[in-house]
């Protein structure tokens, strides 16, 4: 018999204190399009702690939330579409979606909510399909577990904020919740500071693309293996590499060989860089300030090359961002990195959750197991990497990246990691 998630109707919750009317303008990256259609649901898991219990959870973090959206009260309001396929944000002060809901399993029963899921992730967040300009761009639902843990599901739209963005929104609600009389970082909207960037954006093709029908997957880059592929690029190179280079690589290349392409059918990657630091957005800024870099080969090539070898092709493009970003601003690149982005099988996008800062989240009753994401875009594969994970070690990564036909084989050649 499987396990019953009861929830409660969706309804808003507002800012506690009055907050500004009227519209604010996005950023060029907050309106590329594929951004502009993409809303995200997260899901981190807290097990019980000995010093609290959920038994008021749902309400201190409802009252969180209402206090934190006076700081961030443009999440309050709705996106309005002011012509052209642009986008700006109404400051309405009607609130984020919110949903009670309780298991009738503890977290133990759930296994801990690990893959395979025996509570479908649905059931944790608000299901955004059908979503409409006119509704919330962000919804959160807190379901209790009969153990006393409890589960987050925090679903936004990515015009709003990017990773960086959504977890500081949901590190001041974690303080609030917690009894601090404000957020430790002050969050800044500024949109306007990134208008000089190049504003021309072109729509992604018109046409739909093919469904793909991906399987959902868990998989874990193990540590020994990480600290193994580090020595020996060092001691090949003389240069250092990082856990997400390594994890990028060796994903790409037991997903090539899996899905076992004619040998110079060429295969990408796009992944997602913060560029805060060289846009020179200021403490605090929330908004999207990524920029996409692709990584392009053949499939014999990323097949059969060591792993060092496709180390060194993701370090050469992570190092150009800086130069392709300049250009970008000064209108001089040709095609903006996310205008024609290949939806096809050949192709996958990757983005690495780590350093986001959402293994922060605190609501003062319990402890975060873990995080986790309810992905319903089969339009293109798609991973995270380096998902918290306080009962694993590596990076531990969620994606939607392979076919059911596919799926044993990239099992396969991911237990062969050493």
């Amino acid at each position: 018999m499987g396990f019953v998630v009861t929830k409660s109707k969706p309804f808003l919750v507002a800012p506690s204190k009055p907050t500004p009317r009227g519209k604010l303008p996005l950023s060029p990256i907050d309106k590329i399009q594929i951004l502009r259609s993409l809303l995200l649901s997260y899901i981190h898991v807290f097990a019980h702690s000995d010093d609290g219990g959920s038994v008021e959870i749902v309400n201190t973090i409802r009252r969180a939330i209402s206090e934190a959206l006076v700081l961030y009260y443009p999440l309050a309001g709705r996106l309005v579409d002011v012509g052209d396929g642009d986008l700006s944000i109404e400051c309405t002060g009607e609130g984020i979606g919110f949903v009670e809901a309780s298991a009738d399993c503890s977290l133990e029963d759930a296994n801990f909510l690990e893959h395979p899921f025996v509570i479908p992730l649905e059931e944790l967040a608000v299901d955004h399909r059908g979503w409409r300009v006119t509704d919330p761009p962000v919804i959160m639902q807190v379901t209790k577990f009969t153990c006393g843990g409890f589960a987050v599901g925090f679903t936004w739209h990515h015009s709003l904020a990017d990773g960086t963005g959504a977890a500081q929104f949901l590190n001041a609600v974690g303080e609030l919740a917690r009894g601090l009389p404000r957020p430790t970082v002050d969050p800044v909207w500024a949109r306007d500071s990134l208008l000089d960037l190049c504003p021309n954006i072109s729509s992604l093709p018109s046409s739909t693309p093919n469904l793909l029908e991906l399987e959902c997957s868990e998989l874990n880059v193990p540590l020994d293996y990480i600290n193994q592929t580090k020595e020996n690029f060092f001691r090949q190179t003389g240069q250092s590499c990082t856990a997400f280079d390594i994890a990028l690589a060796t994903i790409w290349q037991c997903r090539t060989r899996a899905i076992g392409l004619e040998p110079t059918e060429p295969v990408r990657v796009y992944f997602a860089v913060n560029v805060r630091e060289m846009l020179q957005a200021q403490p605090g800024y929330y908004g999207n300030s990524i920029f996409c870099q692709t990584v392009s080969s053949t499939s014999q090539e990323i097949t059969e090359a060591p792993t060092v070898e496709i180390i060194k092709i993701i370090r050469h493009a992570k190092g150009t961002v800086s130069t392709e970003l300049a250009k970008w601003k000064n209108g001089s690149l040709k095609d903006y990195p996310m205008e024609h982005v290949d939806l096809s099988y050949n192709a996958f996008y990757a983005t690495y959750l780590k350093y986001l800062g959402f293994d922060h989240a605190d609501y003062g009753s319990g402890k975060l197991v873990r995080m986790t994401i309810h992905n319903e875009y089969k339009f293109s594969p798609f991973c995270m990497l380096g998902l918290p994970h306080t009962r694993k070690n590596g990076v531990y990564i969620s994606a939607r990246i392979i076919r059911k036909e596919h799926l044993e084989a990239f099992r396969e050649e991911i237990k062969l990691l050493k």
